[in-house]
């Protein structure tokens, strides 16, 4: 009888010490890119890649606790931020976060230039999604998900390589369904999604991003 229970003991041991190294491995450095709906509302895309802790794809509306120029600088092109080192897992449950964020006019990784640090306040989640590595799909699914009385988001779900990273925004009276399928391209540039999103019935994506999904 000892035995069982020192072995079930051991199990239970080593489960939690599996589950809690996993949530540590959600603990890094995880860039975003904002953007802004027509009431200048802030939301914050997590920037995806195939390997953990980065392949979920997560979209949540955040804030800022001080004064700051990134509606002006949003006009003015792209706008990605770089939080402190924190727990993903905190987002990937939906729960609010406030953390001190680095923001860049441009990919933080690609010449982006460091503008502003605020205090960056994630207080709800929009979209949580695990980013597909295995299992293909016959044809391009993207999410069709409520933003505003007036607009939503829509975000095409990444599948396995070749694929990428595209959001915008669509006016509320323009949608028809929360899920929107279009034939698959093979023309996998900026060009090529701009025009693929638009034969989709799409309006001009706010971001785009295919290098990461080669």
């Amino acid at each position: 009888m000892k035995v069982i229970v020192t072995f079930l003991l051991l199990m239970f041991a080593t489960t939690a010490n599996s589950a809690q190294q996993h949530q540590h491995s959600l603990v890094g450095s995880h860039g975003m890119v904002l953007f802004q709906d027509r009431a200048q509302q802030l939301y914050a895309s997590h920037l995806p890649l195939y390997y953990h802790p980065h392949d979920h794809q997560i979209v949540y509306k955040v804030a800022i606790t001080s004064d700051t120029n990134v509606h002006k600088l949003l006009e003015q092109g792209m706008v990605t931020v770089l939080p402190d080192v924190f727990d993903l897992s905190v987002l990937l449950e939906g729960k609010p976060l406030t953390i001190s964020t680095k923001f860049y006019q441009g990919h933080f990784e690609r010449g982006g230039k460091q503008v502003e640090q605020h205090k960056l306040m994630f207080t709800e989640p929009v979209y949580l999604k695990a980013v597909k590595k295995n299992g293909v799909k016959p044809k391009s699914q993207f999410d069709i998900v409520p933003l505003s009385e007036q607009q939503s988001l829509y975000i095409h779900q990444i599948e396995p390589s070749p694929s990428f990273d595209l959001l915008g925004l669509i006016d509320n009276d323009k949608v028809k369904t929360d899920t929107v399928f279009c034939e698959k391209t093979s023309e996998i540039s900026h060009q090529g999604l701009m025009a693929f999103s638009k034969n989709c019935g799409l309006p001009e994506p706010v971001y785009i991003e295919y290098k990461d999904f080669k």
